[in-house]
C-alpha cells in the first residue's frame, strides 16, 4: 500500500499512532452560585469543581488564612510549645477577588481540610494563579505549607508588614519613658510597649483602623483555642468553618485599603521589591531552624558555672556584691566619678552595649561583661532541645521589622545576636558549609 512512498512516510505510516489522552469538556461553572456562600471543600471533585471556576474568572487577589493546632501541648514545654516542627494544619481559607471596580468586585470563599493528604495536589494548584496571595503575619500560612510540603505562592502580601512599615518608629520605648524613671518603671514601660504593638499591629485592630468589621471579633480568641484544642478526626462545626473564611474574607478586603495607603506614602514600591519577597525567606528560615551543636553547647554551660563563682568573687572585691543590682553599679561608678559615661537618656544605664563602650575605664568593667554573658547563657531557657525525636536544630522567633529602625530581631534565643564565642555552635547540614557576609559601616557610607 505504502510502495509509492518515500521511505521515511512509509515507516511514519505503519507504526501506530500513540492514543492521545482523553479531552474533558466541561461546563462553565455558575460564578453566582459560589459566591452566595463560603463552601467547604472535603473531596477531589468539589475542589476541582472550586479550581476551575477560579480558572474561568478574571482575578485581582486572594486573602488566605489557615488554622492549626501543635502535636504537644504540654504546658510545662512552654519553650517548645508552637515550634515549627510541631505544626498540625487542620484548614485553609481561600477568598478570591474578582478583577473589576471595587464596589462590584465578586469574592469566592472556600475551606478546605487540610487533614486529607489526598487534597494537597490540588490545594498546590490553588496556589499557583499568578495574583497575590495576601495573609495577615503570612509566615503562619507559609510554614503550614512548608509542613505540607506544598510550592509556596510566588507572589505575597503581608498585611501586618505593610502595617508596621507605615508606622515604622512610632513606638519606641523611649517615647513613654519619664526622666525620673525608676529601672522597674523603666521594665514595666518596656513589657506595656511591646502588648500594645501586639494589640496594635492584630488583624481585628487593622480592620477596624480601616473601618472594616470582623463578623467573628468578639469570639476569636474562643474559636482560635477550639483549633488549638480540636481533638483528631473529629469533624468542624459550621462556626468554626465560617471563622476560617472569615479571616481570609477580612485580609482580601484589607488589601484595597493598604494599596492605596502605601501609596500615598511612597510606601508601595519598597514593600513590593523588598518586604513582601522577604516575608517567603524569613518563614523558610524560621521553619528549617537552625542546626545546633548541643555536645558543644552542654560544654559550655557546664565551664561557666564554673567561671561564675570566680567572677562573683572577684567583683565583690570592688564592693559590689550582685553584678545585677542596678544601684550598686551606679553607686560604685558615682563614687569613682565616671557614671556619666554610663548615662543613657540622662539615666545610668549598664547593659551589654554600655559596658563594651566603656571597657576600658575600669577594672571592674571587663569583669562585669564576662559575667553578665556567663550569667545570661545560664539563664537562657530557650536553648532547650525539640521535643522531636533526632531533632538538632533550634526554633528562634523572627520578627521582619521588629526594631524601630526597621532592623529584623529574633528571640528565643536571639541568635541574630549571638555573639562570636557561640557561633561555632551554629553548624552546617553535612556536605553544606557557613558562609559570612557583612557590608562593613554601609550605613555610613550611603549617608556619606
Amino acid at each position: 500500500m505504502f510502495e509509492s512512498l518515500i521511505p521515511a512516510w512509509k515507516k511514519a505510516l505503519e507504526q501506530p499512532r500513540e492514543k492521545k489522552p482523553e479531552r474533558h469538556v466541561y461546563a462553565p461553572k455558575s460564578p453566582d452560585f459560589y459566591a452566595t456562600e463560603t463552601k467547604y471543600l472535603t473531596t477531589q471533585k468539589e475542589l476541582e469543581d472550586f479550581r476551575q471556576l477560579i480558572r474561568e474568572i478574571e482575578l485581582s487577589h486572594c486573602g488566605i488564612d489557615t488554622e492549626y493546632k501543635y502535636s504537644h501541648d504540654n504546658p510545662l514545654a512552654d519553650e517548645d510549645f508552637g515550634k515549627p516542627n510541631m505544626l498540625e494544619p487542620l484548614l485553609m481559607s481561600f477568598a478570591f477577588v474578582e478583577a473589576g471596580g471595587q464596589e462590584n468586585r465578586r469574592i469566592f470563599c472556600c475551606v478546605i481540610d487540610l487533614r486529607d493528604s489526598n487534597l494537597r495536589p490540588s490545594l498546590a494548584e490553588m496556589l499557583k494563579f499568578p495574583i497575590p496571595y495576601v495573609a495577615h503575619y503570612a509566615p503562619a500560612e507559609l510554614m503550614c505549607l512548608l509542613k505540607m510540603g506544598i510550592p509556596l505562592p510566588r507572589q505575597i502580601w503581608d498585611t501586618c508588614i505593610c502595617e508596621r512599615a507605615l508606622t515604622l518608629g512610632n513606638f519606641h520605648p523611649q517615647y513613654d519613658e519619664k526622666p525620673n524613671d525608676s529601672v522597674p518603671q523603666e521594665i514595666e514601660n518596656k513589657a506595656k510597649n511591646k502588648k500594645f504593638k501586639e494589640q496594635y499591629y492584630s488583624l481585628i485592630n487593622t480592620e477596624k483602623r480601616y473601618q472594616l468589621k470582623h463578623n467573628f471579633a468578639a469570639q476569636k480568641e474562643r474559636l482560635q483555642k477550639s483549633f488549638l484544642g480540636h481533638p483528631p478526626g473529629v469533624n468542624f462545626s459550621r462556626e468554626q468553618i465560617d471563622y476560617a473564611a472569615e479571616d481570609a474574607l477580612i485580609v482580601a478586603k484589607l488589601y484595597f485599603h493598604q494599596i492605596l495607603h502605601a501609596s500615598s506614602k511612597g510606601l508601595l514600591h519598597h514593600l513590593i521589591t523588598i518586604e513582601m519577597p522577604w516575608v517567603v525567606t524569613m518563614a523558610s528560615i524560621q521553619f528549617h531552624g537552625i542546626r545546633f551543636d548541643w555536645n558543644k553547647y552542654y560544654k559550655i554551660v557546664a565551664q561557666c558555672k564554673k567561671v561564675l563563682p570566680l567572677l562573683e568573687q572577684q567583683i565583690a572585691a570592688f564592693e559590689v556584691k550582685n553584678h545585677n543590682s542596678h544601684d550598686q553599679l551606679s553607686d560604685y561608678f558615682q563614687e569613682k566619678n565616671l557614671l556619666p559615661h554610663f548615662l543613657r537618656n540622662g539615666k545610668p544605664c549598664f547593659d551589654k552595649e554600655n559596658l563594651k563602650e566603656n571597657a576600658n575605664l575600669d577594672p571592674l568593667v571587663p569583669l562585669l561583661r564576662a559575667a553578665k554573658f556567663v550569667d545570661t547563657l545560664i539563664r537562657e531557657k530557650h536553648f532547650r532541645r525539640s521535643l522531636v525525636e533526632n531533632d538538632e536544630h533550634i526554633y528562634p522567633s523572627h520578627f521582619q521589622l521588629g526594631a524601630a529602625t526597621g532592623r529584623q530581631t529574633s528571640t528565643k534565643p536571639n541568635v541574630l545576636g549571638i555573639g562570636g564565642i557561640l557561633r561555632p555552635l551554629v553548624i552546617p547540614a553535612p556536605g553544606f558549609g557557613l558562609g559570612e557576609v557583612d557590608w562593613s559601616q554601609i550605613e555610613v557610607g550611603i549617608a556619606a
